[in-house]
């Protein structure tokens, strides 16, 4: 038999734990990870040109597309800087530190200093809850019954949270992982969780007993007689009427407050369906720790920059027993509660007097017997978690950081405070290819405008930028009138100045809302050039053979458009048809069959209870 012929021969085996001359036959059978195992397929690359300026620009533009490569272009004008910048995918850094030793304090820090967005487990977690989104229920529900939620789960809302729009904007840093246990157990056990859908299905449930039982009260109250004619009728109704006035007075501080809370706090997209009903197993340790290893390097999430915090097992021992945790106020203090900041180890520059002694007491670091240490930092846990940390993760990462460029590793001391760490993080930034994240800025104007006209002679004399003695002024962007997010959807719709965000040198009006928060999140969608103007459509008429084919087939490369062709729009639909109704006619056959086959099973049934009968009845 040929290798061709060899059906295992499709099949390559991913050898990442050094298991040399592995060959794949029937005498073998594979019951791992099927992620290992990959095919030897080819992929398809698109290798059509670029489209020309006039598709993009127009027809009096002469300069020549953008590179596929736009890291080392040079620009000279603001429309190329600002094209080229939209279309750069945004930085990822993963951070890989021993637990304890600040790799989420450098998260935050990085992601207000960078305006990135931090992903965490413990982020995540906290921001579905807050969200109450169908997931952040579940969760807290699971929590509240003090069940643990699994790596398979964070792991899933991890990268859920990384297809939001404004990741993609801004990109991203991934801190706290891989999760590693302080269990010596060999293998780790995994309990199941309540799904999503029995938790939303009590709560509506619930809902609905309240609402009846509150329905039935309110019938039981009209029911009863009211004394019409005594005086408190009249306090009943200026009662009323000072209600009435109430709710509208909280109405229009509402409607005046509604654009200052028209962004959302949370800038992540909310998650659904991805908590299902498992059942509990148990898995081994080192297996589970090196496929988080795995899934934090794969091609979906590979990182662009990895920052990699080395520190010593005893300091990180050391530094994690002095953290302390304040359970009134649930704040994590770094150092013994009799100890000062670390501002304030030198002489202090300026003496003060409390002039309220009551509020002498409020200071957190006095405060000590509020302050205890979490089970997880416990030396003998801390031990626990750093030996397996040392012994199943440390070899994967050493070598799994070798696969990098040696520029875009960056090696930070844990025994450093988190400020000095961001300032030598920034310091090694400089010299890499980063390009800083640029958010939109909603203007909130609270001036109504009767023309757009006086919106933007008010534009021009108000929106200055400033930087130290330099002044720059906002102009109106080349979309002017119209709103960007409608017109990518082909909808020619004009902008309000109540909606109006700054971004770049330029001012956008956006038509509602949810346009404004969509912009907001991800821009670059949005402000492509192709997008400026709506499309143009051609319908190309001749004879037979005269070409009419060839003229499409050039328009559609000259202009970047889809040629729609009658006869194919028509084989298409027909195709469709044909498979909805197959489908339907299966659907009604396979219950037809099932409906016999209940039949014959039911005279079958009824048979053999007849002749069982007889034979009772016989002997």
């Amino acid at each position: 038999m040929t290798e061709n012929d060899n059906p295992y021969s499709y099949f390559q085996v991913v050898d990442k734990f050094n298991i040399n001359n592995v060959v794949p036959n029937k005498n073998m059978v594979y019951s791992g990870d099927l992620n290992h195992i990959k095919t030897n397929t080819t992929e398809e690359t698109d290798n059509r040109p670029r489209p020309l300026a006039v598709a993009i620009l127009g027809i009096n533009n002469t300069a020549s597309p953008f590179p596929n490569n736009l890291d080392s272009y040079h620009t000279w004008t603001d429309i190329d800087s600002q094209e080229t910048y939209l279309n750069l995918k945004p930085m990822c850094y993963t951070i890989l530190a021993k637990p304890g030793t600040g790799g989420y304090s450098l998260g935050e820090s990085m992601a207000k200093r960078l305006n990135v967005i931090h992903i965490s487990p413990k982020n995540v977690i906290e921001d579905e809850i807050e969200q109450n989104s169908p997931t952040g229920k579940c969760i807290d529900f699971n929590l509240r019954h003090n069940n643990v939620c699994k790596f398979d789960t964070i792991w899933t809302i991890m990268k859920k949270k990384l297809d939001s729009p404004a990741v993609k904007h801004r990109g991203y840093v991934i801190s706290g992982l891989p999760l590693v246990t302080c269990s010596k157990n060999m293998e780790s056990f995994y309990g199941k969780l309540h799904d999503e859908d029995t938790i939303l299905n009590a709560e509506e449930l619930v809902h609905d007993l309240i609402t009846n039982l509150h329905k039935k009260k309110g019938n039981v109250i009209r029911n009863e007689p009211v004394n019409l004619d005594s005086s408190s009728t009249s306090e009943l109704m200026s009662e009323i009427e000072s209600n009435f006035e109430e709710e509208e007075q909280e109405a229009e501080v509402n409607e005046a407050l509604d654009p200052i809370r028209a962004i959302p706090k949370s800038v992540l997209e909310p998650s659904h369906g991805l908590i299902l009903f498992t059942k509990a197993y148990l898995y081994s340790k080192k297996a589970m720790l090196l496929h988080q290893c795995q899934e934090i390097f794969s091609s979906n999430v590979k990182p662009n920059i990895v920052i990699y915090i080395s520190c010593p097992d005893t300091d990180a021992v050391t530094k994690r027993s002095r953290k302390y945790f304040n359970y009134l106020t649930t704040n994590p203090i770094d150092s013994h509660p009799f100890l000062l900041k670390n501002d304030e180890l030198g002489w202090p520059t300026k003496y003060t007097v409390l002039e309220n002694l009551s509020n002498f007491s409020d200071n957190t670091y006095l405060k000590w017997k509020y302050c205890c240490r979490l089970p997880v930092n416990f030396t003998s846990n801390s031990t626990n978690q750093m030996c397996n940390y040392k012994n199943y993760i440390m070899p994967y990462l050493e070598k799994k950081i070798k696969d990098f460029d040696s520029k875009f590793v960056l090696k930070l001391d844990g025994r450093y405070p988190t400020q000095e760490m961001i300032n030598l993080l920034l310091e090694k930034l400089i010299s890499l290819p980063v390009k800083p994240v640029l958010i939109p800025e909603p203007l909130y104007l609270e001036d109504s405008f009767d023309e757009i006209e006086d919106f933007w002679k008010l534009a021009e004399e108000t929106n200055i930028i400033k930087y130290g003695s330099k002044k720059f002024i906002r102009y109106a962007s080349p979309w002017y009138n119209r709103c960007p997010v409608e017109l990518k959807k082909r909808h020619v719709i004009k902008g309000l100045p109540k909606f109006a965000v700054a971004f770049f040198k330029h001012i956008y009006l956006l038509s509602s809302l949810n346009a404004m928060i969509a912009f907001c999140r991800n821009p670059r969608p949005f402000l492509k050039l192709e997008y400026l103007e709506p499309t143009c459509r051609i319908i190309v008429m001749g004879t037979k053979s005269s070409g009419k084919s060839m003229i499409t087939q050039c328009l559609s490369w000259l202009f970047d458009a889809p040629v729609i062709n009658y006869e194919s729009f028509v084989n298409n639909e027909r195709q469709k048809k044909y498979e909805e109704f197959s489908k339907s006619i299966l659907s009604k056959i396979i219950t037809d069959i099932e409906e016999n086959r209940t039949i014959e099973w039911q005279k079958k049934e009824l048979n053999r209870i007849t002749k069982l009968n007889d034979w009772n009845d016989v002997t």
